[in-house]
């Protein structure tokens, strides 16, 4: 994932957000919704490891489009592998 915010931020110009536990990214995502005096907004994607065993991908899905409906925002969630896909040409 390191490779895929480096590239976000040097080549495409987004500013990036890294968390490296669930709690950690939830918290990230309600802290977007709170009224800030700079421009930053919220999150447009979200980027989640497949392969991270630490998240509960049903549970965090649940909460993100909770959140969402609740602040009445839209946040497209990308999922992301780093394994080869077995058995595919």
């Amino acid at each position: 994932m390191k490779e895929l915010v480096s590239t976000f931020e040097e080549h495409i110009g987004l500013r990036c957000d890294e968390a490296y536990l669930e709690d950690s990214a939830i918290r990230f995502l309600k802290d977007s919704f709170i009224a800030k005096k700079c421009s930053c907004g919220t999150y447009k994607f979200i980027f989640v490891d497949l392969d991270d065993p630490t998240i509960n991908l049903k549970r965090f899905m649940t909460t993100v489009t909770q959140l969402c409906k609740e602040n009445q925002k839209s946040i497209t969630v990308y999922g992301c592998s780093q394994s080869e896909a077995r058995g595919k040409p």
